[in-house]
């Protein structure tokens, strides 16, 4: 990740896995009185709590540092774990365990996320770290024949990730988060991650490289069958990285956002990209994955014919446009650079404008609808007027005089064309309607 890299060069290594997830009301009823859990502003010194809520603008801070105030309708809270209860893992090609130092649990509307705090202790290779950031974070099998890793607790019981995380949970609440974890498939078997790596080189610049490729795409260092096509390579050397600072880059491709630093870089920045930017990334991630949910819910109800479902999605894409799209999120014009480029790369803007041209193109089909069954009301009505005219007709006829009738000759021949006046208006009026 320099110039001048060379093999025996180490790493150190720590990640935020994120598990977006649909909570309902029975869960967080359950939840609220669950001791393991305690609502973050109450695990931070209220000053060390106010300076991280000064960092975005007010209505992003009362989304990702929830107080007392909006902790009803958001909330952050976070599950602490002893060492020697973190649970760890061992991957094979790797001496180093991963351990789960922390989780959070982050309330958004409609859709949560849990953020599993991931690092291991020593310093790694490049095959080693290749090889954690891509295993640490895998949450479901690839195939009925693939095993993915095994995490073991502080008494030596064995779990998936999945599972792990259940049994920090309400019991009540277990068979209901087996069944939404199983459809956690928002990004495939991975889990969207966010890895920051220090890098441990002797060289002044950092820069992004080949092993930063293949951080992102989660490809081998050497192996046969795993080689990306050179375009992509210079697509995401060229388009997913962004860099300020000669000490640090920002990365990201496809639901992997790695923060690289240099051996040179500042330790405050790492705490930085820890509090402010890991839950800037998770708010994109959510960005995304609502944008497409209301994309896909709103195709569904369409083609189903759906007139509340379509209210219903209209109403939800109205809310989150107004009160979730943030393109700005902090007073910090490098924070706010670094929000622009992974928001631009998730393409959210794109998504909001397709479901915002459906709507637009589901209202004006439905207004000529209402236009025609309009139309069609009116011609019976003509119709009925044209038909009933004759009848009314002969009913004054014969609520004439005999006498009078006898005596007034044009009578006869006024309603004669009266009524073909209107049986002809009515049969233009239909022939009109027809050509437009």
């Amino acid at each position: 990740m320099h110039e001048g890299q060379t093999k025996t060069e180490t790493y150190q290594w720590r990640a935020f896995a994120f598990v977006p997830v649909e909570l309902d009301a029975d869960f967080w009823k359950a939840f609220e009185s669950s001791a393991r859990w305690t609502a973050l502003h109450k695990t931070m010194d209220k000053l060390a709590f106010d300076d991280m809520r000064s960092f975005f603008v007010p209505a992003v801070a009362d989304i990702l540092c929830a107080n007392e105030k909006t902790q009803g309708h958001y909330g952050r809270w976070l599950c602490s774990l002893e060492v020697a209860q973190q649970p760890h893992t061992v991957l094979d090609a790797v001496q180093q365990p991963i351990k789960i130092a922390q989780v959070q649990l982050l309330r958004f509307p409609q859709l949560s996320a849990f953020i599993i705090e991931l690092y291991t202790d020593g310093s790694l290779g490049q095959e080693a770290l290749l090889s954690v950031n891509r295993e640490a974070c895998r949450w479901l099998p690839r195939n009925l024949r693939d095993r993915i890793p095994m995490w073991q607790d502080g008494q030596g019981q064995q779990f998936s990730l999945a599972q792990w995380l259940i049994k920090q949970l309400p019991a009540s609440q277990h068979d209901k988060l087996s069944a939404a974890f199983a459809k956690v498939d928002w990004f495939g078997h991975q889990l969207p991650s966010f890895s920051i790596i220090r890098a441990q080189q002797t060289t002044e610049v950092l820069q992004a490289d080949e092993l930063t490729v293949k951080l992102l795409t989660a490809t081998p260092l050497d192996q046969a069958g795993y080689r990306l096509a050179p375009a992509i390579k210079q697509q995401i050397l060229s388009e997913g990285i962004d860099q300020y600072w000669a000490d640090w880059f920002f990365a990201n491709h496809e639901g992997r956002y790695l923060a690289v630093l240099s051996q040179h870089a500042a330790e405050f920045i790492e705490d930085n990209l820890t509090q402010y930017y890991m839950p800037m990334v998770l708010l994109v991630i959510y960005q995304k994955l609502m944008a497409a949910q209301l994309l896909e819910q709103f195709h569904l109800c369409g083609l189903s014919e759906n007139r509340r479902g379509l209210a219903r999605v209209r109403r939800q894409f109205t809310r989150f446009r107004h009160k979730f799209a943030f393109q700005r999120v902090t007073t910090y014009p490098l924070g706010n650079r670094v929000f622009s480029f992974i928001h631009r790369q998730a393409d959210i803007d794109r998504q909001l404008a397709r479901i915002a041209e459906q709507i637009e193109s589901t209202d004006n089909y439905e207004q000529l609808q209402i236009e025609r069954h309009e139309v069609k009301a009116v011609n019976l009505l003509t119709w009925i007027a044209a038909l009933v005219l004759p009848v009314t007709t002969v009913a004054v006829i014969f609520a004439v005089d005999k006498s009078l009738l006898s005596s007034f000759k044009p009578f006869w021949l006024i309603s004669l064309l009266s009524t073909a006046a209107m049986l002809l208006i009515v049969l233009v009026l239909q022939f009109i309607n027809k050509k437009t």
